[in-house]
Formats: C-alpha cells, sequence, structure tokens
C-alpha cells in the first residue's frame, strides 16, 4: 500500500510555530521560530515573513531514532554555495527541520541527524528576486504573495544563506538543496 504524503505550511510571523514534539519550544531563547513536525523535513523558506514548507515526500520520517537536534547559528560551510552570504549549514548526515529569527534577521538554523545517510548533490535556490519552485506546483502556494525558494519532493534542505542590510535585515536569501539519494 502506498503512503500518501504530506506537506506542512508553517507561519512564524504570526505565531511561533514549532510543530515538533521531539524539539524543545525555547530552542532559541527570544527567537520567532518555524519547525516541522516530527516525520517532516523543510523544504521550502520565504524571503520576507517567517514562513516554510515542509515535507515527508520519498523517504517519509528521515529523522534517526534516539538522536537530538542541533542549532546552527556560526557559520560553519563544507563549499561555497552562496558566496558572499552568511551561510547556515547543517553538518553532513544531517537535514534542516526548523529556522528562526529576531525581527526580519535570521537566528539560527535547527538540523536533526538522519537515519540514511545524506550527502546527496547539491544546488542553491535563491528567494531574493523571484519565486523558485518545482515546476509541477504539487504542494500549492504555501505563501501567497510572497517570494520562495522550495526543494523538490526528491530532496531536503541542508543550509539557509543571508545577507546582513540595513533594509533587508538578514532575512533568508538563498536555500540549500540536496538530493536524497
Amino acid at each position: 500500500m502506498d503512503r500518501v504524503r504530506s506537506c506542512s505550511a508553517l507561519d512564524g510571523k504570526r505565531v511561533e510555530h514549532n510543530a515538533s514534539l521531539r524539539v524543545s519550544n525555547d530552542w532559541d531563547p527570544g527567537a520567532h521560530k518555524v519547525v516541522c513536525p516530527d516525520d517532516q523535513r523543510l523544504i521550502g523558506i520565504t524571503s520576507s515573513d517567517q514562513r516554510g514548507l515542509c515535507t515527508d515526500a520519498t523517504e517519509g520520517d528521515l529523522w534517526q531514532q534516539g538522536t537530538t537536534a542541533v542549532k546552527v547559528a556560526q557559520e560553519k560551510v563544507t563549499t561555497d554555495w552562496a558566496s558572499g552570504f552568511t551561510r547556515y549549514q547543517c553538518a553532513e548526515g544531517q537535514f534542516m527541520i526548523g529556522y528562526s529569527q529576531r525581527g526580519d534577521g535570521m537566528s539560527a538554523i535547527l538540523c536533526a541527524p538522519g537515519r540514511i545517510p545524506l550527502a546527496g548533490a547539491g544546488r542553491t535556490l535563491w528567494d531574493d528576486k523571484y519565486d523558485q519552485r518545482p515546476a509541477s506546483g504539487e504542494s500549492g502556494d504555501y505563501a501567497e504573495g510572497h517570494i520562495k525558494a522550495q526543494c523538490n519532493a526528491d530532496e531536503y534542505a541542508a543550509g539557509i544563506a543571508f545577507s546582513w542590510k540595513f533594509w533587508r535585515g538578514g532575512h533568508p536569501d538563498a536555500l540549500s538543496c540536496r538530493k536524497l539519494k
């Protein structure tokens, strides 16, 4: 029997959205947080209004049982996937399940250890000028009127890039997507 896959749209601007039971509600004190449900991974972000898109497509729950989510609030990257921008990136073998912002500025990302090897080929999607989403439109417009970057259903988000500019506040500019297999 085929498993029904699902998507969850998260809105951190209106309410602090922590759909996870495995993650502490206050993993980044004082910041607005967007966290996927426990069986999903982050695959989409908006540039300006703290929304995210999560899915369980292709692999279902990726989170390795008995492990803890890891907050990343410093730039530690292995490749230059967004030159000139500050990049918060999950360690190899981890995938993004959430992110936090203070005002409109990036604060941290939240990563979870994968139950399968995660180190697929990567690409960078920019959400600073126009939507970059799958042509299929399979998850619908989860943030109508806002610019979005969205990985394909067979990918996972590995990091967010941003730039501190006084007129933009350091909100997400790019999403690092990697193939699941």
